[in-house]
């Protein structure tokens, strides 16, 4: 299930995706990143969300190949290694909540989504953590 993907349903135009993955029931988070548009790394770490919670998820990657996982602040597992080491910049659209941004819409989230970022620099631990326990304010209801 997407969560934010940068990744159509079109061949040679994937640069990203951030999943929740059920992998033969044991539900996991995915991230994806391709170089040139076709071929992927997966980076994977093994969590167990429950219903009716709100969780903070967020991913962490280098362009050292280097992926973490983070759920309410805490990083989950070990730090991934072997991720491609840059992102190809495609034409996706981003999907949240879904996969096949640009093109048919597939494996949606069962769930909702608040919040979602992107950022173009790596987060560091305390800084995702500082997202997680930081309240966002609708200026527009103050």
């Amino acid at each position: 299930m997407g969560l934010l993907v940068k990744e159509p349903d079109v061949a040679g135009q994937i640069s990203y995706g951030f999943f929740l993955q059920n992998a033969a029931g044991t539900l996991k988070l995915l991230f994806e990143v391709s170089d040139d548009g076709t071929a992927v790394t997966d980076s994977v770490v093994s969590w167990t969300p429950s219903t009716a919670t709100w969780y903070h998820v967020a991913v962490a990657y280098d362009t050292g190949g280097n992926v973490l996982f983070y759920v309410n602040g805490a990083q989950q597992g070990a730090t991934q290694t072997g991720a491609k080491t840059s992102i190809f910049d495609g034409n996706s659209r981003l999907g949240l909540g879904v996969s096949g941004a640009t093109g048919t819409p597939n494996s949606f989230l069962d769930g909702n989504l608040d919040d979602a970022r992107v950022y173009n620099t790596n987060r560091t631990a305390g800084a995702i953590l500082g997202d997680y326990a930081q309240k966002i304010i609708d200026k527009k209801k103050k």
